[in-house]
């Protein structure tokens, strides 16, 4: 009997909206199956759709004898590349299913065509340890292959590329060296339309074929855009039914851009001796001892490692002898260039949750807060923000796609007048605040907590001063009232100068970006928010 897909609910803990999962099982049975995660573009605008694809890849399952559970999760409009909000979204749908359905969690794959592959690629290289085996078709990773006359197709401004190179997995692909991927692409692929050219694939299947990784690369002749077919899609499915996510391997390497994506199996980055640039880990236990060279890194944990009760550990030059990996993790930090055991979070630090870059607040409740308080020409630029700020971000989704089109997200940002936010809002919600401390009431009652100063003649951000007239700003901080939340500051010496925030790519955004006009600054703070 042909298996009945669905439409399922969960309840989105950024905005507690009701988000779809187009959802098929290929049985009612209590054995645990394995879970397909697909992220090809479009879910959430044909429902429909969306549940005849995840009841066509489980017929595929099934002509190998092989059982599984499908989703399609929405993943917050047709051209999120199932980053950011829509990310979370994702990794929502997958907890639904798996608290809903008898799923193996040791046997989690991500599959997905074009956007999809491209957003295949991106949670593969983020979440090493959470998928068995990734499947992207046509899927592009590397935002500086999209070259035409006249420049680059990724449109990316100066401060936009760390975002851009913390993004692809081509600049992770380390992260996939425990991890079973099949790359599927057209031979005849190329950037027309919406086309991805081939040299995508080709370079990460050389890439993970130098790291030693498990990778498939299947190039289907005289095709271009399109080679999900009904040739190798079955083939492709029932592979990532038989895939099995290794419970601890026994060597992890990992680089990590930013602090949200830190971790993979027993290894995590806690904290970056220079935020900007990615920090590297090559870590493999053997025996009695854990072995681990670094680059860029202040602070780490390790565990746990069952079969380490009694270990040595040895961080590049360091030795530590009679540590118990097998209950927990524990912390370690390098001070003066020699490693030490360290509690595992360093109070009034960056930390994973609070961390930056600026679109690290979209991993969590936010609120987008406008100043009513100002003068009546700063408060008629505020009102102007508080309408076009969301919607530029609906049209071009914070700036996550690559720039062909604009990928258009529909999350919708929480926009408010200070006058409205409640005090729980306040104190659990990453807050976004825009104006001033003369206008906006709630970035006044936080301001002797924030390293920031406003005056006419320029502003002082954490110590560091930028004289000038006209001067914006957009800059994150720990929030003083809640070390698990951030605040974000948008302001400037003038209305004028305030209004240039309004066209940012709020995903892509450093920690901090100044601008009088065309001249910018910009860069990231230290583990003590300097």
């Amino acid at each position: 009997m042909k298996p009945n897909g669905q439409v399922a609910y969960h309840r989105s803990c950024l905005d507690g909206t009701l988000q779809p999962i187009p959802l098929c099982a290929s049985d009612a049975e209590a054995q645990p199956a394995p879970l397909i995660v697909e992220l090809s573009p479009g879910s959430i605008a044909n429902l429909p759709r969306s549940v005849q694809t995840c009841e066509k890849f489980v017929g595929w399952a099934a002509q190998g004898g092989e059982r599984c559970v499908v989703i399609k999760p929405g993943q917050r409009g047709p051209g999120s590349v199932a980053q950011g909000p829509a990310e979370v979204d994702v990794l929502e749908a997958i907890e639904w299913t798996c608290e809903h359905f008898p799923i193996d969690r040791s046997r989690i794959s991500v599959t997905g065509s074009s956007m999809g592959g491209a957003a295949t690629w991106y949670l593969a290289s983020h979440y090493p340890d959470l998928f068995a085996a990734a499947a992207p078709f046509c899927g592009y990773c590397d935002y500086r292959l999209w070259t035409k006359p006249g420049g680059l197709i990724m449109r990316a401004h100066e401060w936009e590329h760390p975002s851009w190179l913390g993004r692809g997995a081509a600049y992770r692909a380390e992260n996939l060296a425990n991890m079973a991927v099949w790359i599927i692409h057209g031979g005849w692929d190329t950037s027309i339309g919406g086309g991805v050219p081939v040299a995508h694939s080709r370079r990460m299947h050389e890439r993970l074929g130098a790291l030693g990784a498990d990778c498939t690369y299947t190039e289907v002749p005289e095709c271009g855009h399109g080679c999900c077919n009904e040739q190798i899609g079955p083939q492709v499915i029932q592979w990532l039914c038989r895939q099995r996510r290794p419970d601890c391997p026994g060597r992890v390497r990992l680089v990590a851009h930013t602090l949200r994506h830190n971790r993979s199996f027993w290894l995590s980055v806690d904290q970056f001796e220079d935020y900007g640039r990615p920090a590297r880990v090559d870590a493999r236990h053997e025996g009695r001892e854990l072995r681990a060279q670094t680059d860029n890194v202040r602070r780490l944990s390790l565990g746990p490692i069952r079969a380490l009760p009694e270990a040595g550990v040895r961080l590049d030059d360091t030795s530590i002898n009679g540590l118990d990996l097998s209950a927990g993790a524990l912390g370690f930090e390098k001070v003066d260039g020699r490693w030490r055991p360290a509690q595992l979070q360093q109070p009034g630090c960056k930390h994973h949750g609070a961390s930056g870059p600026v679109g690290d607040v979209l991993f969590a409740p936010q609120r987008f807060v406008f100043g009513t308080g100002g003068s009546i020409q700063e408060n008629f630029v505020l009102r102007w923000l508080e309408r076009d700020v969301p919607a530029f971000f609906r049209k071009f989704n914070g700036g996550v796609h690559r720039g062909v089109f604009a990928g258009e997200s529909w999350y919708d940002l929480p926009a408010i007048a200070d006058s409205e936010v409640t005090e729980d809002e306040v104190l659990g919600s990453n807050l976004v605040l825009y104006g001033s401390a003369a206008s906006n009431a709630v970035w006044r009652r936080l301001a002797p907590g924030l390293p920031v100063e406003v005056g006419q003649r320029g502003v002082q951000l954490a110590g560091r001063t930028f004289e000038a007239t006209d001067v914006g700003f957009a800059a994150v901080f720990p929030h003083p009232e809640n070390d698990e939340r951030s605040v974000v500051l948008i302001g400037g010496t003038s209305p004028e100068a305030l209004a240039g925030s309004s066209h940012l790519n709020l995903q892509l955004l450093p920690d901090y970006l100044v601008w009088q006009g065309e001249k910018t600054w910009w860069g990231f703070f230290d583990n003590h928010w300097r």
